[in-house]
């Protein structure tokens, strides 16, 4: 099986990785880097398989300010932009693609969308007036999924019409991002900066109970699972590896530009 590594930076650059099971990510030599077609400021990073991916783009040009969705379904080759018709002062910062017509994107609230981001819906506005980020979205289904804003986690059980509060982190850090790997399995990134803290969340019941797992070695950027066991974390410039879940990790060797990365997204190639 091969993977591609995406690290994703604030201006307008990605780095592709790949490595076949007899690679390892401290070889540098597979970095590829590619260049958006879009100006302006990148906010997040998904994508739903080897080929189809979907970036959140702010314009912040004076007079010209918009957000929007960029596609590419050549592994970020070329992108097709999408102008997001929610204009917010801070840009939208997360987005969930179900599949290619169901799409949520948020900032501070859930926006929807069932044509591939052609239009949209605001969703649940008890929700939406929470004061807190989206850090994360996930759906099992059309109807069923979870969201973490502030130090807590949400879900809804009629597509996002409605969410209700499940799980506060004791700790009062902030949940930072949301993955699931298989239909009940995910993890939840959390911590604070401050204080170099950085800890996992992760569930094997689809949400319905947590078990915290402590990160020694600060605070965690950004996170990415290929699976219920081996995942990928960037810290500052470092990226570390686990194998069992988040208990142990053993750090990485990347090329230098990767003290400014902001995400990062792996996905399964053809073996």
């Amino acid at each position: 099986m091969r993977y591609i590594l995406s690290l994703f930076y604030s201006s307008f650059i990605v780095f592709i990785f790949t490595t076949c099971h007899k690679h390892h990510l401290n070889q540098v030599d597979p970095w590829q880097k590619l260049t958006s077609p879009f100006g302006g400021q990148l906010m997040g990073i998904q994508f739903i398989d080897s080929d189809t991916g979907y970036i959140l783009g702010l314009n912040t040009e004076v007079g010209n300010r918009y957000n929007a969705i960029l596609r590419t379904t050549d592994k970020g080759n070329t992108w097709r932009e999408q102008i997001f018709p929610e204009p917010e002062p801070g840009g939208v910062g997360r987005i969930f693609t179900y599949n290619s017509g169901l799409i949520f994107a948020s900032k501070d609230g859930i926006f929807k969308s069932i044509d591939g981001g052609s239009s949209w819906i605001i969703t649940d506005t008890n929700y939406n007036s929470v004061m807190n980020l989206t850090n994360g979205i996930y759906f099992f289904d059309p109807q069923n999924g979870l969201t973490i804003k502030g130090e807590l986690i949400y879900k809804t059980t009629d597509g996002a019409k409605h969410f209700d509060e499940i799980y506060y982190d004791p700790s009062g850090s902030t949940l930072k991002e949301l993955q699931f790997v298989s239909g009940s399995s995910g993890y939840i990134r959390g911590g604070n900066l401050q204080s170099n803290l950085g800890f996992l969340l992760k569930t094997s019941d689809k949400g319905n109970t947590w078990k915290n797992i402590p990160f020694n070695y600060g605070f965690l950027n950004t996170m990415f699972f290929i699976n219920e066991n081996i995942g990928y974390c960037l810290v500052t410039q470092d990226i570390y590896k686990t194998t069992d879940g988040g208990n142990t990790w053993v750090k990485k060797v990347i090329p230098s530009q990767a003290s400014l990365a902001k995400d990062m997204c792996i996905a399964a190639d053809s073996p």
